[in-house]
């Protein structure tokens, strides 16, 4: 396999997992909100779960090189070295 295409892969696979942190933030404040209402607790629950999801992106974006060499965006923005 090329090193472009696992670069490809390991910055989709990096989005879905982003993707289903927002995901599981909605769901946990959508049965919070449904069982007790709009509490404090609730609002907790979605400023942390934002929070984190924000938090794991801030941090892999941060660990990209500022120059990169790489043939695509992809594999600039995968953050894998290059050979």
């Amino acid at each position: 396999m090329a090193r472009g295409h696992i670069a490809e892969r390991y910055s989709l696979f990096v989005l879905i997992g982003l993707g289903e942190g927002i995901v599981g933030t909605v769901a946990a404040l959508s049965a919070a909100v449904a069982q007790q209402g709009w509490t404090l607790g609730a609002g907790l629950v979605g400023v942390a779960g934002t929070g984190l999801t924000f938090g794991m992106w801030w941090i892999i974006s941060s660990c990209r090189p500022r120059s990169c060499s790489g043939n695509t965006a992809i594999e600039c923005s995968s953050g894998l070295p290059r050979r």
